[in-house]
Order: C-alpha cells, then structure tokens, then sequence
C-alpha cells in the first residue's frame, strides 16, 4: 500500500494558506468540517493550525500568524507563509476540496491505528476476546468521535450542565431559549430553539414577525444576525424603523409623513444604529449559508440566527434531484449545523395554497415542498390570517412543550405583531389552550 495516501502535505499546506489570505471564511469552512491539529500529517503546520485557531479570525494575516508562530516556538516564517499563499493559488475557492483531502488521509490513518490495534488485541492471548472487542469498539466510538470534532463527555458532567442551567433559570438569572416579543408566544413556545420555522403564505407577515422577535431581541442586548434573500438590507431596516417609531413604512418611503413622524425616525435611527445587528442581503447557497451561520457564531457572537427564506437559497450543484430532495437537503445541512454551533434559528418558510383553498387552518402537511422541514424543525409556527382579518400564531409543532392556537394583533400599517391584551375566555373554542399531544 503506498503511503502518500496516507498524508495531505499539498492539501494542508493550501488550507494553512487560505487562512493567512482569507482567515474569516477559511477558519469558518474548517469550522464547519471540524477540523483539528490531527488532521495535519505534517507536525509543523498542525502547530501553526494550533497558533490560528486560537486567534481571532478577524485579526490573522501572513505576518501576524508568523508572529505568534514564533513567540509559540513554531519554525514557520514569512517564506514558508508565502509558500502556503502559492499553494492555495491566491484564492479560498477550493478549500472545501482541500479540507475534504484531509479529512480523507485522516480517516485512513484512523483505519491503519484501528487495524493495528484490533491485529495486536486479536494475538494477545493474556485478554478475552469479548473483552478485547469491547475495547476495540470503545476505540472505534472515540476515533468517530475524534473525526467529526465531538468530544464525548461523560454523563455527571452533562447533569451538572444541566441542573445548573434550571437553577439559573429558577432565579431568574438564565432563559431556556430566546424569549419571543409576544409574552402569550413566548408562553408556549418557552423560547426559541433549535430550528424555529416561522412559516405563512405570501403577505401574511412572516418576514414582519422575524423583524420583530429581532428587534426584541436586539432590545435586550442580544446579538443577533439574519441573512435577508427576500428584502435588501435597506429595505429590511427600514421596516424595523418604522415599526419602532410608529410610522407606516409606505408613507414614509413616499414622504407623506409629518415632521413630528421624521424626527421620531431620526432618532430611532440613532438607537437602531448601536444595535448589536448584522444583516447579510447577498445570495447564498446552502453551503454558504452553513458557513455563514459558522461565521456569524464564532467570530461575531451571534445568539439569535435568522433565514429569510427557505425556498429561495441559491440553488447548489449539489443538489440534482428533485425539488422535495433539494430541500430536504437543505434541512439536513441546516440541522446539522445548528446542532453543531448551538445557536437558535429562526427559518422563514413559505406555504402551499391548499389549506386557503379548502379554507382551514393551516397543518404541518402545508408546508411548502418537503415534509423534511416538518421532521426537522424543532419548533413550527404559522401566522394564520382569517377572512375577518383576525391573526393568530399557530404553534403546530413544539418538540419540548405544548401546541396551540394563539390570537395576536397585527397592524399591517406598522408592520408590527403584538399581544392581544383583552382576551375573551378561550374555553368556548379551543383557542389559546395548549395541547401536548404531540409532545414525544
């Protein structure tokens, strides 16, 4: 067997060179691979890798990568910089085609210690050989664990985890999830996490009602990033304006408005502009978007991710089959990386025409395209409108509590959703009481 299959030097060496030309895009790619100073075969540039990934991602270029390699005691100066720059040819382009060429000497080094160790186990006469594949198994388990960046922990510290964190919650010093701007939501819902679709069909205001948990979470001091394909930036944060000052967007934009309605624009800009808010109005793929969640998480701090929306992510090659089974896809990238980065996001998601057409409430079947965004979403709530202009946000889907029905206002001419203050008992229909019968 030759054993250049065994190493990457060539694929290593463009990695570490993306990261001096391109470190924010390139550490987000290696975020999202998981990639770790074992994967380099060659000793000196996982060293490098061990120097970078402990730096900013903002704040690393050929001369300060070589600095820290030389305060850390890595032999990697300007000249080998500039040859990893060569190797990766000037451009980030490719990396993904690099990391993958690592991930695969990697993983077949893995094979050849599994190998080893399993031929040296099966010889060994002094163990049993229940015992020896019981070890041999558990080694498995860790160099899986190993390849895909998860560490296991052990369960005592996993309780510790999480009894801190009810205890925190209990003394009013901790959130489960993000909390919704609508206290009757948020009730139910217990918060935002994992993947919450926010789902609606044209004009009903889905976009409105991720501008607006945004805002409130934004209000309260949270970091928050949201890429908009649907609205420019602009358009976007104008609406958030608006909405906050009171004023109707429409008026605003064609100047019908007062100079009372201007000046509270003014200074709700003001405001707006120290919000810790990033909006990314550019078409991504899906893998774009992954590393953008990857980016916005570690290098920026984001606490709350926004998608505005699903169905219209930019194509990916990757991608050739069916529309269901593009989608579908779609949501498996989607999960696997908020699983992986451990921030909620909000997913905006359209829907078919059959529950208007049939004139029901919409169900979790009306979801646009794949039944994959039901099975996926941890969280699914629709903003329903009646005939009678009545809203209402249907939680149909909360995989850690209740479902239900739950009326809000809507003022379309603010853009804003709000809670309905005088409420009348909701015993009569159903409204407003949660159910858990599709609590697993």
């Amino acid at each position: 067997m030759s054993e250049d299959i065994l190493r990457s030097p060539s694929s290593e060496r463009s990695v570490i060179g993306c990261i001096s030309l391109d470190a924010v895009r390139a550490m987000s790619v290696c975020g999202e691979y998981g990639v770790s100073r074992h994967w380099f075969s060659d000793a000196t540039l996982a060293g490098v890798w061990s120097v970078v990934s402990a730096m900013p991602s903002d704040r690393i270029d050929g001369l300060t990568m070589t600095e820290e390699c030389r305060k850390a005691g890595v032999a990697f100066g300007m000249k080998d910089a500039d040859e990893c720059s060569d190797s990766a040819g000037r451009t980030v382009h490719h990396l993904r085609q690099h990391v993958e060429s690592m991930k695969d000497a990697y993983t077949r080094r893995l094979l050849v210690k599994l190998a080893t160790e399993a031929k040296n186990m099966a010889v060994d006469g002094s163990v049993k050989s229940t015992a020896s594949l019981s070890k041999l198994l558990s080694a498995m388990m860790k160099m899986q664990g190993a390849l895909s960046g998860v560490i296991q922990r052990e369960p005592r510290e996993v309780y510790d985890e999480i009894l801190s964190q009810l205890s925190k919650i209990r003394s009013g010093n901790g959130v489960y999830g993000v909390p919704s701007c609508i206290p009757s939501v948020n009730r139910m819902l217990g918060g935002y996490k994992g993947i919450a679709v926010i789902a609606a069909r044209p004009g009903a205001g889905k976009s409105t009602f991720v501008a607006n948990e945004l805002a409130g979470a934004c209000i309260r001091g949270m970091k928050c990033s949201l890429a908009s394909h649907e609205m420019t930036e602009e358009q976007f944060r104008l609406r958030m304006l608006c909405e906050q000052a009171s004023v109707c967007s429409f008026e605003a934009q064609t100047g019908n408005i007062t100079d009372d309605n201007f000046m509270a624009l003014v200074e709700r800009a003001k405001e707006h502009s120290e919000w810790p808010l990033r909006i990314s109005d550019c078409s991504m793929t899906i893998e774009q978007i992954c590393s953008w969640m990857s980016a916005e998480v570690q290098i920026h701090g984001a606490q709350l991710l926004a998608i505005d929306y699903l169905q219209i992510i930019t194509s990916s090659a990757k991608f050739k089959e069916s529309r269901a089974q593009e989608v579908a896809g779609w949501m498996n990238l989607l999960r696997e990386t908020q699983k992986r980065i451990g921030v909620p996001l909000l997913l905006v998601a359209q829907m078919s025409r059959s529950y208007e057409q049939e004139n029901r409430k919409p169900r979790l079947s009306d979801l646009r395209e794949s039944g994959a965004i039901e099975q996926d979403a941890t969280q699914v709530v629709f903003i329903h409108r009646t005939e009678k202009d009545e809203t209402s946000a249907i939680v149909a889907k909360n995989r850690f509590g209740p479902t239900g029905d739950i009326p809000i206002n809507f003022d379309k001419r603010i853009s804003r959703f709000s809670e309905i203050r005088q409420q009348s008992t909701v015993s009569e229909v159903g409204v407003g009481v949660p159910s858990w019968a599709d609590v697993p």
